[in-house]
């Protein structure tokens, strides 16, 4: 089977949808949630609507392994507090829209609150959004997701993709499709959009080993920072009087695209502008970011080491050493596996940056 060939195609007629248009995917996932509960008899169903498969609701997972349904102590375990206020604030939202529905409905949302977050949690990576619906594409959403599960098993490459496609007179049909080569034997894997490592555990409830993290989300500590600092996006005070937290985002695989490019372009194609904006407010130049690339000397280093000393901060923000969580990883089992190889992957690709950035200081102080 060639890369581009049609795997399988359903109409919308054979696809499940919500009662009414929703416009955002989170809207359409906790209606379509609201709706397995209906099929599943946990709630009354008042709908004249046909009854969803029995054998498309039985395939579909009943724990899901989305931090939305970990327990408080295993959502610390992540060590990243951006993804934990995001799990948060997602979580709320859900028993919010739970709990209007019950009051309209008479029902009393407490015994209900797991089972609708298993199913928004079930619906929200598998929603599909047509010209006018939002809809559950049965069997072709049981494809697994790229990624590692909480069992550690899994695969990092896609070779296939849910696509919607215009197939004239104003119908749509939702079509399976290989993105690569496939042999007989290969296990379809569903290729996603580019991710961050936060944003894919927290979507899709899977990691990625460092190797394929595209983005990385850090934020470092400032110590005793100067008021320039507080004029960069993002900035925010720190825990102690003084201190100030700046976040960016790292790209520890991306490399400088032209051939003539030198240490100091692959590094501004690395970090964030955020960072290199505060090193070379911190050595005292009075330089835009797009100068960072044309520094010498000892301008050169002294920007260097304030951008070394910004990303070593980036660990502050972990409770654990690398090493501690690397050991623990082994034998972690569910969703604690699953928060030790976020922390693990992101502490490494955070190591990989730093190492850029300290062989880049220690050429500058050789004269390179």
């Amino acid at each position: 089977m060639e890369a581009g060939s049609p795997l399988l195609g359903v109409l919308p007629r054979g696809c499940l949808g919500a009662k009414s248009s929703p416009t955002t995917a989170e809207d359409a996932a906790l209606q379509l949630a609201w709706r397995m509960l209906e099929q599943a008899g946990v709630v009354p169903s008042k709908t004249s609507e046909d009854p969803w498969p029995r054998e498309y609701l039985r395939a579909l997972p009943q724990r899901p392994a989305l931090p939305l349904l970990w327990p408080a102590s295993e959502v610390s375990e992540l060590q990243d507090a951006a993804l934990q206020l995001q799990i948060s604030e997602l979580g709320e939202r859900v028993d919010q829209w739970l709990q209007t529905r019950c009051q309209q409905l008479g029902l009393d949302a407490t015994p209900l609150q797991y089972q609708f977050r298993a199913a928004f949690a079930t619906t929200w990576p598998r929603a599909i959004e047509l010209r006018d619906r939002w809809i559950l594409a049965p069997f072709l959403d049981a494809v697994e997701p790229l990624g590692i599960d909480a069992e550690g098993k899994g695969v990092t490459e896609g070779n296939c993709k849910i696509e919607v496609e215009d197939i004239g007179q104003g119908q749509q049909l939702v079509v399976l499709s290989a993105t690569k080569d496939l042999k007989e034997g290969d296990v379809l894997t569903q290729e996603l959009k580019q991710l961050s490592p936060r944003e894919l555990l927290f979507s899709y409830g899977r990691s990625l080993p460092e190797d394929f993290l595209v983005t990385l989300e850090v934020k470092a500590c400032i110590e005793n920072a100067p008021a320039k600092l507080q004029q960069l996006p993002g900035a925010r005070p720190g825990r102690l009087p003084g201190d100030l937290l700046l976040q960016g985002t790292l790209r520890p695989w991306a490399r400088y695209a032209e051939e003539d490019g030198t240490r100091l372009d692959d590094l501004k194609a690395m970090i964030d502008e955020n960072f290199l904006s505060a090193a070379l407010i911190l050595a005292k130049e009075q330089l835009e970011v797009g100068d960072f690339v044309n520094l010498t000397g000892r301008r050169k280093l002294r920007c260097l080491q304030e951008l070394l000393r910004l990303l070593r901060s980036c660990r502050g923000e972990f409770a654990t050493s690398l090493k501690e969580d690397s050991k623990q990883l082994a034998s972690a089992q569910g969703c604690r596996r699953l928060a030790l190889q976020h922390r693990v992957s992101s502490k490494r690709a955070l190591r990989l940056v730093i190492e850029e950035v300290k062989e880049a200081v220690a050429r500058a102080e050789d004269g390179g």
